[in-house]
């Protein structure tokens, strides 16, 4: 009997711990983690006008987009590609509105202002998108372009959005790009271990006997057990204090330099350039910008670096004649940048680089709005 409890008490007893923490998280309010790293002093806003979205996030989003503008047929639209600097406000009232939203409402006469904004967005996951609503929606006349040095240090197409490189108009239009073809083959060659390296095949796979088991008592159990429910929710908490228990350890903060880690930065300047190919072998007129940056603080940038990449984009946009650059780095003053949630184990908030408040995106909408005044509409249009 003490041989059995031996052998199977520490398993018992591990089992019915792990329940306990598992009903513990079950319990807690619904986590969006991929709000998280905005913090709750940031609030995600995506626009809305006449019941459809004009702003948006997520890949099953893309209909309700491409849908409004449609129907809405003002036959000139404006693209707006960025990552959470466009779509958080920091502080938010109740009915502060972003600068996607301020443009469209300012322009509405003449244009129809669009956005796509990805979390931590890089180009590579821009020239996608850009190439799959091109194909969408035939009226792009300007295309709006943010450029963050942070955001080149990310690097790939995230899962939500990869399956848009299936649509055979993607693949088309990004392989006959002559600027970046090593980078669209690897894109391409990423999608899938099994896939021809061009577009992603269907692989029809048969389903064992286990397979069809497991699937089945996963299903049972997601309906009848919240405990079972929750194993995404606890994987996700794990790996954010993970996160928050390497950044204490290393001492990391929002205000650590930030090394360029050339790969990806070599990629993500591919993408840029094919975004711009892109853009102007279809008269697109280009605005591009480098994106507001809170100054009154030193930034997490090694400051050669930054001015080298500012100075190489810079170059490229002089390269075609559809691309102006502009440098909005200061528009927006120290008093309308916030704090937002600590990403270590302390208690203290952190300083924000990235997002501001309400007066923030207006000071953007406003120097967007000016660049459109100093453009002949008439030739945009």
């Amino acid at each position: 009997m003490n041989k059995i409890l031996n052998i199977f008490g520490p398993l018992f007893f591990s089992v019915i711990f792990s329940l306990l923490v598992m009903a513990g998280i079950a319990r807690q309010p619904k986590i969006k983690f991929s709000e998280v790293a905005l913090g709750a002093q940031n609030t995600s806003r995506f626009a809305v006008r006449n019941g459809t979205l004009i702003h948006i996030q997520k890949r099953k989003d893309f209909p309700e987009l491409i849908s409004g503008v449609k129907s809405r047929n003002l036959g000139n639209t404006i693209l707006w590609l960025g990552n959470s600097q466009l779509h958080a406000i920091n502080n938010a009232h109740v009915n502060d509105e972003t600068a996607v939203a301020k443009v469209h409402d300012f322009l509405l006469g003449e244009f129809d202002t669009v956005a796509t904004s990805y979390p931590n967005a890089n180009l590579q996951e821009h020239l996608v998108t850009l190439a799959y609503l091109h194909n969408k929606l035939n009226n792009i006349k300007v295309l709006i372009v943010p450029l963050v040095f942070d955001d080149l240090r990310e690097t790939g197409i995230r899962d939500d959005i990869q399956p848009l490189l299936e649509n055979p108009s993607v693949a088309e239009q990004l392989k006959t790009l002559q600027c970046c073809e090593n980078l669209v083959r690897g894109v391409f060659s990423d999608l899938d271990p099994h896939s021809s390296g061009v577009v992603k095949q269907e692989i029809e796979t048969r389903e064992t006997l286990q397979d069809k088991t497991e699937k089945f008592l996963d299903q049972i159990l997601e309906r009848n057990s919240i405990i079972w429910a929750s194993r995404e929710k606890a994987r996700g908490l794990f790996f954010l204090q993970l996160y928050r228990l390497r950044n204490t350890v290393f001492a990391i903060t929002p205000q650590t330099k930030r090394a360029v880690i050339k790969p990806r930065y070599k990629a993500n300047i591919e993408a840029f350039k094919g975004i711009l190919e892109l853009a102007n072998r279809d008269a697109i007129q280009v605005v591009s910008y480098i994106a507001p940056l809170r100054t009154d603080v030193k930034p997490p940038y090694d400051l050669a670096a930054y001015t080298s990449f500012k100075n190489e984009v810079r170059i490229l946009c002089s390269q075609f004649p559809n691309v102006s650059f502009f440098d909005f780095e200061r528009i927006v003053p120290a008093e309308y940048w916030g704090l937002k949630n600590t990403t270590s184990l302390n208690t203290a908030q952190e300083i924000d680089f990235m997002h501001f408040m309400e007066p923030g995106h207006q000071k953007l909408a406003n120097a967007i709005v000016e660049v459109f005044r100093s453009m002949n509409l008439e030739n945009v249009r």
